[in-house]
This record gives structure tokens, sequence and C-alpha cells, in this order.
């Protein structure tokens, strides 16, 4: 791995909490999913060469890259590698159908998006590839899974298996959009909310202290990682390792 500590160590928001908990401890514990845990170790050199991919492949600072899948551990990976290029990570309910796809990749600019290769019965790979003709922005999709390859669909273990590079330097401050939290319409069309670094160091300060987080606690997280409270309150126990 060729990274640049100095950067890094000090960077704004989402990226600088991942790299500080590796900084601090890389032996342990980002996430558990079931039998599958990750440790920032892991996270780090799975997250880097996911990064590479996703540079390799045109990802640049402010693209945008959705997440579609149940929690996992891999959910983190591609959370880490869509920030270290600079690029926002946007979440979206898995269990999304195509009306709602097709508005909030146009809407937001959906270069890139990993998804499960079904989940309830909704197999997103299909779908997507049905209505690529109107997702003008959408470049790939990746699968959390096996499936074939070719010019549109890639595995998530390909881009994996990625040679690390020396990446750009990415310089976030506070006003960076970190990610964009979409809610799935329940009434009306879904809603998209920008959340800039500077939210989220105040949530995590503030919040941390409230819920009594510490280095070294664990948070036993019931709410799936796409909505913005799993989410959130995920950051906020790892921002004090």
């Amino acid at each position: 791995m060729q990274i640049k500590e100095e950067t890094l160590g000090n960077a704004y928001g989402l990226l600088g909490i991942l790299y500080r908990g590796y900084l601090r401890n890389p032996n342990q514990t980002v996430i558990q999913v079931g039998e599958n845990a990750l440790t920032y170790k892991e996270l780090i050199k799975q997250g880097e060469s996911c990064a590479a991919a996703l540079y390799n492949r045109g990802i640049r600072k402010n693209d945008r890259i959705g997440v579609m899948t149940a929690n996992s551990t891999n959910w983190y990976v591609f959370l880490y590698a869509t920030l270290r290029i600079g690029a926002i990570i946007v979440p979206f309910d898995p269990q999304i159908g195509q009306y709602e796809m097709t508005y909030l990749f146009d809407r937001v600019g959906i270069r890139m998006v990993l998804v499960a290769p079904s989940y309830r019965g909704l197999k997103h790979p299909e779908m997507l590839e049905e209505i690529k003709d109107k997702l003008l922005d959408l470049k790939k999709v990746i699968v959390d899974g096996e499936y074939i390859e070719n010019d549109f669909f890639e595995t998530l273990e390909t881009l994996k298996k990625e040679e690390s590079m020396d990446l750009p330097a990415f310089e976030l401050s506070e006003d960076d959009t970190n990610i964009f939290i979409c809610t799935t319409g329940s009434t009306g069309n879904p809603k998209i909310v920008d959340l800039p670094g500077k939210i989220f160091n105040y949530n995590n300060e503030k919040n941390a202290g409230t819920f009594g987080f510490e280095p070294g606690a664990r948070l036993y997280l019931t709410m799936p990682l796409y909505h913005a409270a799993g989410f959130g309150w995920g950051i906020c126990c790892l921002s004090q390792g």
C-alpha cells in the first residue's frame, strides 16, 4: 500500500475517521456482520485496491457513487474506496424499484453503483440493464457476488484484486460533500440531502459524548447502513475508536 499518512491522517470528515482508526489500532474490528468481521488493516488494504480500481475506471473527485446492498463488511470497503478518491458516496435502500432508481440516479448523477446479485427477490443487475439507456451518467455496475462480467458489469472481487497505487492526494475541506442521503419517497418522490464534512464532524462530536461512546466500545447496530441513522450511529461509534 502506498499511502500518504500526513494527508489521510488529517483528512476531514468520513475518510479521516476511518483512516485515523487504522493509525490508532490497525487490528481492531471496524464492523462485524454475522460471522464476517473486518479489521481496520483489512479495510485499508481492500479499500486501497478498490480505490485504485475506481480511479483506473475514470472515477474522480466529486463523482457520485451509489451503494445499494444489505449490511456487509464490503459496504465499508466500498465506502472507504469511494471517499479515498474524493468521490461522494450515495447509499440507497436495496428495496427500491426501477422507478426510484431511475428518478434518483438521474438527479444525483450516479456514475457507478454497487449492488447485490439479488435482494429479497429484486434482481438489481437485471433491472439496471433494462433501464441503462435512461441513465446517461451510469457507466458501470459493480456486483457484490458472482456475476458474468462485461463492459457494463464487474464484480467487487475483481476490484479488490486491483494493484494499489499512489493515488493523488485529495484535499477535502469542511464544506466538501461526503455523502448524499436519499429517501425512498414514501408519500411522494424521493428526496436528496447533501451532507458536507462539517456536519458529520459536528454530529460526531456532539452525539458521541451524549451516547457515551469511548475507545473499545462496541455498538450493536440493528439498522440498515443505507439509512441516515444506521450509518450515522456507526460512524459516530468509530469516530471514538
